[in-house]
This record gives structure tokens, sequence and C-alpha cells, in this order.
């Protein structure tokens, strides 16, 4: 997961007090990669430790709790600054039917602008539905609820998602952010959640699966990666809302005995690794038992796996 997770474009707009620690030899990352974040996030402080060791609780740990106890007692939190980073999602609709009363657009947009509302969204006044979120999940929640919601009124959405700095520089220029948005959304087909490359990297693990656009429809704006949501992520009400929760009915698909083995071994934290040794079968049986876990469940991360496969009915 943190592989494929690049945030370097969000970096200048963290606002917040920040505190870099790296070790000189650190064996999983270089020091250069720390001194990086330091350079690239507005007033941060970059702290460089001797040693080789990566995790903060291993080797000599009094030297980075030292570090952080004097950080966070010269922090003044009082006068914090407003969040600059937000992620701003706009959407258009178009009617799917040829008889659709023009009164009823005013009426849908309302009814989203309270699913928005209930999203934790800020909708912004104007003719095209925009708001921004200070989660990037609930940016997509919501987005896939305000698509059931328009099929409801007789209309298919088309979304744009973005990320990024959401403050305005004065009163005659809004964010960026705002176009950017818009410009994604203008690509977006009828049904379509199309996203920016940062809004993918920020939910890494979330367990909302990203497709490319189609090859005709590839396209970049202002130089930004796109990716859709998954449209299966869209289908049926419970995916609207919270994508990976655990069923509660009994319709619940049953594991095979090998499965659930494996799937406790994920929910006491050991890796495919460790399952591997502890079953004494290949690591590569492992990875096979999981994929069809994911499948059977209908889920995407090990975190829904045991909640979906091993949490008590109700």
């Amino acid at each position: 997961m943190n592989t494929h997770i690049d945030l370097r474009p969000v970096l200048p707009t963290i606002q917040v007090p920040t505190l870099i620690i790296h070790r000189t030899g650190d064996r999983d990352a270089r020091v250069e990669e720390g001194r990086y974040l330091a350079a690239n996030i507005p007033s941060a402080q970059f702290l460089e430790l001797p040693g080789v060791d990566h995790l903060p609780w291993v080797g000599d740990a009094d030297s980075i709790l030292d570090a952080i106890e004097g950080f966070l007692s010269q922090l003044n939190l009082l006068h914090a600054q407003a969040p600059a980073l937000a992620t701003a999602v706009s959407a258009r609709l178009s009617p799917t039917r040829s008889q659709i009363q023009s009164e009823t657009l005013p009426r849908c947009h309302a009814a989203m602008r309270e699913v928005i509302a209930r999203h934790a969204g800020d909708a912004r006044q104007g003719a095209a539905l925009l708001a921004t979120f200070r989660s990037a999940l609930q940016a997509i929640r919501c987005a896939l609820e305000l698509q059931q919601l328009a099929c409801k009124h007789g209309y298919v959405a088309h979304v744009g998602i973005h990320l990024g700095d959401c403050r305005r520089a004065d009163q005659s220029r809004r964010p960026a952010t705002f176009d950017i948005a818009e410009s994604i959304c203008a690509l977006a087909q009828a049904g379509q959640i199309m996203v920016s490359r940062d809004v993918k990297n920020l939910i890494a693990g979330s367990g909302i699966p990203f497709v490319d656009p189609p090859a005709a429809a590839a396209a970049t704006v202002e130089g930004i990666e796109l990716f859709l949501v998954d449209p299966k992520t869209s289908r049926g009400p419970q995916s609207a809302a919270v994508p990976d929760a655990p069923d509660s009915g009994a319709g619940r698909v049953a594991l095979t005995r090998h499965q659930h083995t494996v799937l406790e071994f994920v929910a006491q934290g050991l890796s495919n690794k460790e399952i591997a040794r502890l079953m004494k079968i290949s690591e590569h049986t492992v990875h096979r038992h999981m994929a069809n876990i994911f499948d059977r469940l209908g889920v995407f991360t090990r975190a829904a796996a045991v909640a979906r496969g091993l949490m008590p009915i109700a």
C-alpha cells in the first residue's frame, strides 16, 4: 500500500507544525527522503539522528521521545491556522429521459445538498453543484450516494473529484482546486466518478477500488493523471454508505475450513509468510486463499475481510 502512495503534490498545503525525525543510516528509507519532506512542508523542522533503525521504538528510542517532547512543549495550539487541504467534488446531471420536467432539477439539487451535509461536506452556492470535504474518503462515499439519488430523480451524475488547497487568495479569485475538479467532471461520462491521482493516493487501503479510464477516454487535466472509481462500487445501496461494511444478515457467504483458518490468523495481525509457516503451506497458497476470501466476501482489504467474515452476526 505504501509503495502506491505519492503525496508530494500536497506537501506544501500542510499547515500544522511538523517535525521530521530520520536516522542517518535508516535501513528502510533513505535520509534524503526525510530531508525532502522537511524542505517541502512549510516551516517543518528536521532532526537527523545517528543509527540505522527504521522503527521508532527499536534501538535508541529515548532520543526520539526526547525530541518529540521538546517539539510539543514549544507549540502554541491555541492559534491554529485554518485547514488548507480539502477535497472538491463537482457534479453535473444529465436527464435519463427527454420528458423529464425542468422543475425537477432544483428539487434534485436540494436533495443532493442534504446528502452533502450528511456527509459533513460544505456545498457551494452556484449553478453547478460543488462541495468540499475535509476527507477524501467522505467525498467519494458522498459521490456514490449522489449517484443513486440522481437516478431516483431521473438523472445520471457525472462526478469529478480533486484534492488541493481550497483557500481563496482573494475575493476575486477562487481556488484552482475547484476549477480542476470541474474540468475533471467535464471529462467524466454518465455514471462515472473520476478522481485525480492525489485523491486515489490519499485513500489507499480504504477498500475503494479504482480502474483506469477507457483508452479512448484516457486524459489528463493540467497534467494530472485521472482514475475512475470502479463502477461495481456503486452497485447496491450498501456500497454508497460504507463500501466495506460487514454484513449483518444471515446471507453471509460461508468460507471453507482453510479459508476460515487463514482469516483467523489475519485477524491476529499475521503476515502471509507467517501464516504459511504456521499452516505448513506455501506463501503462494496463502495468497490464493486471500484472493478467494476477498472474492467470496466482496471486499478489498484484509480488515474488511476480518470484519465481514469473522464478526458475529447480530
